[in-house]
């Protein structure tokens, strides 16, 4: 169980990271930018990462109590619902990536 809740942990933190990548805008001269001596703050979690963060909790048991995880609370209701379908899809990966291995091991 260790080995399928690694899984889907990293898995969430590479949808994650793949879904903060930008895009090119097609110009071929970019224009200059300028910065601001103001310090700004953070910004809130994109919604990919929030949902990422749903997927790791639903995947580590967070969500078994009648209130669900704190980290997909943020989440609107279809949000939701993606991130439950993205852990249950990565469960059964893990599930059948391990069930395969297990019996190409059995002689």
């Amino acid at each position: 169980m260790n080995r399928t809740r690694t899984a889907l942990v990293l898995l969430a933190a590479t949808g994650a990271a793949l879904t903060g990548c930008s895009s090119s805008s097609g110009h071929s001269n970019p224009s200059p930018t300028t910065t601001t001596a103001a310090t700004a703050k953070p910004s809130a979690p994109s919604q990919a990462a929030l949902i990422a963060q749903c997927v790791a909790a639903i995947a580590a048991g967070k969500d078994d109590s009648d209130t669900g995880a704190p980290e997909c609370n943020r989440l609107s209701r279809s949000d939701y619902y993606e991130a439950i379908h993205e852990a249950n899809e990565a469960a059964q990966k893990a599930f059948n990536d391990a069930t395969d291995a297990g019996a190409s091991a059995t002689p």
